[in-house]
């Protein structure tokens, strides 16, 4: 069991979070039998029935201060011993002014909320002088005539501690010594005069209080001696009451001295952190507005002001739901003001969406919001500060951006990724069911006459022409329309049968039969084909869909201008073509994905000393890395213009080899790719 267990302490303190961290922190240094109040009326009432050993108070504590309380305390009235420890710890802290109060009321301590941890061992300390009363001030008196010293001793005893020396030598290395709070110092002295240790003792401490006693002054060395540092001046004989008064100024004196500069030093350090705020607040990129209680702005910054369009002498005093108009992005419902919740609920708010402000010329900004309220000491909600983000500009970005991810840029057409998102999307709702959709896939023939002839904007042209065509033909919202390839698009009808889907094609390969294309002086037919394939329940992978729909696309290219033709498992022409497709693809697909290889043959030369030949072979593996015949992929290959692409992956994977391998060249005859 602790030493202290049976200690009885009294804690008070307004502010509840405060008064648990007190009695938390007694609680730790050995400290159990505690009481917590959180006003004066209901400290009273405890000290006027119980016997508390220890109080800990803060300075302010509703109804009372800290000061009257103690002088209640030592007017012996209460059930409390008049020599109850008294200790206070406010996180308002003035270390001098502490010091004064503290022997001025007789409070045993003053300490800093930032010490709290101290707090335990400050009063294990005090417990242990039991209870031992404020140490008084202390005087120093320097007077050779010993009536005098006798005199001071009967007047001053009571507020005082008195020590009395006789020359001025020892009274100077007393002070030094003892560096007591007031000297009371004779002019005429043995050894040393009253002036030279005056001298000496503010060359070391120019704020020391002392004041001059003498028989035989003037009012021009009285005027001296103050020039000189001294705080007072007394002639002798003096009267009793004279001397209380002179030496009660001369205590509180150095206080008020030291209290100023502390003072002065927390207000430079206060300016210098209200002009770092402001510098913060003028900086950032937030819009900030800060209120009073009442919801009534009193200061707004820059980015605020440029967004709500005002100045600070405009809104300053106005209601800031008078200047910040809020709405829900998507239903327009006007949201709740921030601030006044948060000065309301005393805690910080978020809004749960990005809202609409709307300016008072009608603008309207995109933004995100936060209120949390300005607290005073005692943690009431005395305003709120609002800061919120333009989000507009990135709002505008993250549109854009997501434009681009999911569209063709010359177009503006959906690409290639996201058609084949919704084409996936409609075999999976035809699962099970009787309902059908349309892929069509359509391909200009003279795209690339057209950009070798008038150049790579003339064909980007072109192809900004059939996207409005198809735009205007193809059924809006529901079908989708995507630029799939070089001088492709896909179109996917949705709910449409096959003779449905007939007709509209036809409609949109007859626009281009009288549709002309024009640049500069010359004017070119635009020629396309489009192949339809049916999208049912039979469906089940999108490439073997996306090339029968390519190779009705071809097949209707052939059979000539602006013609449709539609894929059917029955027709073997177009089921060839459909197996060409498939072939073409899963060859670029065995290359993107390296399961492609080189196989280096040799020739042998049979003339002794020739140089052998190699010939280089290309190999496909399948998925399970078996090896295919290449012969069917090239001519698929060849039959889709994608040789061109196999030709340079083979001589670059031929030149690397021969990197590789240097000793090679000088063995072979010639090499055949």
């Amino acid at each position: 069991m602790s030493l202290y267990a049976d200690t009885k302490i009294l804690v008070i303190n307004p502010i509840h979070t405060l008064r648990e961290d007190i009695c938390a922190q007694l609680q730790r240094d050995g400290f159990t039998n505690i009481t917590d109040v959180s006003d004066g009326l209901q400290a009273i009432e405890l000290l006027g029935e119980n016997n508390y050993d220890l109080v800990v108070t803060d300075i302010e504590i509703h109804n009372l201060d800290a000061w009257r309380l103690t002088r209640l305390i030592r007017s012996d009235m209460l059930a409390s011993s008049a020599n109850t420890t008294v200790i206070v710890v406010s996180s308002t802290y003035s270390e001098r002014i502490a010091e004064a109060t503290s022997k001025e009321f007789e409070i045993n301590r003053f300490i800093p909320l930032s010490n709290l941890k101290q707090l335990g061992d400050i009063a294990k300390d005090l417990m242990k002088k039991n209870n031992a009363r404020v140490p008084k001030a202390r005087i120093l008196v320097i007077e050779d005539y010993q009536d005098t010293a006798e005199l001071v001793e009967r007047v001053l005893s009571k507020r005082f501690d008195i020590t009395h020396v006789a020359d001025g030598e020892t009274g100077l290395q007393t002070w030094l010594e003892g560096r007591h709070e007031i000297v009371l110092l004779d002019l005429m002295l043995p050894k040393m005069s009253g002036e030279a240790v005056l001298h000496e003792i503010i060359r070391h401490n120019p704020h020391q209080s002392v004041v001059m006693m003498t028989a035989h002054g003037d009012a021009k060395k009285a005027g001296e001696l103050i020039i000189a540092g001294a705080v007072d001046f007394i002639s002798k004989p003096f009267r009793a009451e004279q001397l209380r008064h002179v030496c009660s100024i001369a205590a509180h004196r150095e206080d008020f001295i030291i209290s100023n500069e502390q003072f002065k030093e927390k207000q430079n350090a206060l300016t210098a952190e209200k002009s770092r705020a402001q510098i913060t607040l003028e900086s950032i990129a937030d819009g900030v507005i800060t209120t009073n209680a009442l919801g009534h702005i009193d200061y707004i910054n820059p980015v605020a002001q440029k967004i709500l369009n005002c100045s600070l002498d405009e809104v300053r005093d106005q209601s800031i739901k008078d200047i910040f108009h809020t709405y829900h992005e998507i239903s327009r419902i006007p949201t709740a003001n921030l601030v006044k919740r948060a000065i309301a609920e005393n805690s910080i708010l978020y809004s749960a969406a990005k809202n609409v402000l709307k300016t008072k010329d009608n603008t309207e900004r995109l933004i995100e919001q936060q209120a949390a309220p300005i607290r005073d000491v005692m943690g009431k909600a005395i305003g709120a500060i609002l800061i919120f983000r333009d989000r507009t500009e990135a709002k505008r970005i993250e549109k854009q951006l997501s434009f681009h991810a999911s569209h063709d840029p010359l177009t503006g057409l959906h690409n290639r990724e996201i058609f084949d998102q919704e084409v996936r999307l409609a075999i999976h709702e035809v699962e099970g069911s009787d309902s059908q959709h349309a892929l069509c896939h359509l391909s200009l023939s003279q795209f690339n006459m057209i950009n070798e002839t008038c150049g790579h904007r003339a064909g980007d042209k072109l192809l900004q022409q059939v996207a409005a065509v198809l735009k205007q033909k193809v059924r809006a919202p529901s079908d989708a329309i995507a630029r799939i390839g070089g001088d492709e698009f896909g179109i996917l009808l949705r709910h449409c049968p096959m003779d449905a889907a007939q007709r509209i094609c036809e409609v949109i390969a007859g626009e281009f039969t009288d549709h002309k294309f024009e640049h500069n002086d010359k004017s070119f037919d635009i020629n396309v084909g489009i192949g339809i394939v049916s999208i049912t329940n039979e469906t089940d992978k999108l490439a073997e869909l996306i090339s029968a729909a390519s190779a009705a696309c071809n097949k209707a290219k052939e059979r000539g201008k602006n013609r449709v033709a539609s894929y059917s498992g029955q027709d073997e022409e177009l089921y060839e073509k459909r197996t060409e497709v498939l072939l073409a693809t899963e060859l670029m697909d065995a290359i993107k994905n390296n399961r492609t290889c080189l196989f280096q043959q040799r020739i042998m030369n049979g003339t002794e000393g020739g140089k052998d030949s190699f010939e280089i072979l290309l190999r496909i593996q399948d998925e399970n890395g078996n090896l295919l015949a290449p012969g069917p992929h090239l001519n698929a290959a060849e039959r889709y213009n994608l040789t061109p692409n196999v030709d340079r992956w083979v001589v670059k994977e031929t030149l690397q080899w021969l990197g590789e391998n240097p000793n090679v060249i000088d063995q072979i005859d010639y090499m055949s790719v």
